[in-house]
């Protein structure tokens, strides 16, 4: 099995925030991350280590990631060795990614990294991880405004499949005064090519960080999970065989309850 890469960006609930048990961690040799101080992949350590991003801010120190238990999911599905790269910086508005050069720089870490090992290249990153729209929602940034960041920063990422997650509902709700939820009305109504995890029931631990158990129901399953969705099936199509002499020479399809057959 090839190598998997999957990248990640965005705020502090990229990088975890919430102090978790040390059953809230993954243990699995075969996840990889990124350490921009040693300048190589380690094994991921969140309850014992912490890893610092060039943009600024760190993850792990004892605070388990979604982006990790996801890598852990994949991993465990797959049966290939998994890399990660993070780079996120808490609090920041997605114009940093825009205008601010932060996009910039994380694709410099992650071409980094992949140089760093001789079985991995740009052709093993299949998955990017988009966890960001905090600040912007207490901004009141329109809807219309958010989309054409997000859709900029996206074009700036080579990824197979690129995945998202909503503010969730509780943020909002601790945030009642905002009279604009554009970036949430926006996350809502993604579609294709992206992939859009399910927040539903997940709770908080402060007033905008997911707690310990729901960052690991967000990464483990949530985000698995909206790889799988698949376009609506279409209706079945009705077909008849037709015979000449007992010999199959053609099928038609059956509409309004005729055969829609032209015989030449």
């Amino acid at each position: 099995m090839e190598p998997i890469v999957i990248f990640a960006s965005g705020q502090s609930q990229c990088l975890g925030r919430i102090t978790a048990p040390a059953e809230l961690h993954i243990t699995n040799s075969s996840v990889k991350v990124w350490n921009n101080d040693a300048n190589s992949f380690v094994n991921a350590d969140l309850l014992n280590d912490s890893y610092r991003t060039v943009l600024g801010d760190s993850f792990g120190g004892g605070k388990n990631n979604a982006v990790i238990w996801f890598a852990d999911r994949v991993q465990k599905e797959t049966d290939a060795v998994v890399y990660v790269v993070i780079e996120a910086a808490g609090g920041k508005q997605i114009h940093n990614w825009v205008t601010g050069n932060y996009t910039e720089r994380m694709n410099k870490v992650l071409s980094q990294a992949l140089a760093s090992r001789a079985d991995i290249s740009y052709s093993n990153v299949k998955y990017f991880v988009w966890l960001q729209g905090e600040a912007d929602l207490r901004s009141g940034v329109t809807e219309a405004d958010y989309a054409a960041s997000f859709d900029h920063v996206m074009s700036q990422v080579s990824a197979e499949y690129k995945i998202t997650a909503p503010i969730s509902q509780g943020y909002i709700d601790n945030n009642g005064t905002i009279g604009q939820l554009g970036v949430q009305d926006f996350f809502v109504s993604l579609g294709s090519p992206y992939k859009v995890a399910d927040v539903t029931g997940l709770t908080l631990g402060d007033t905008a960080h997911y707690d310990a158990a729901s960052v690991k129901e967000l990464g483990y399953n949530r985000l698995w999970e909206a790889l799988s969705e698949t376009a609506p099936i279409p209706d079945p199509v009705e077909t008849v065989d037709v015979l000449i002499n007992g010999v199959k020479v053609a099928t038609s399809e059956v509409v309004d309850g005729k055969i829609n057959l032209e015989i030449k």
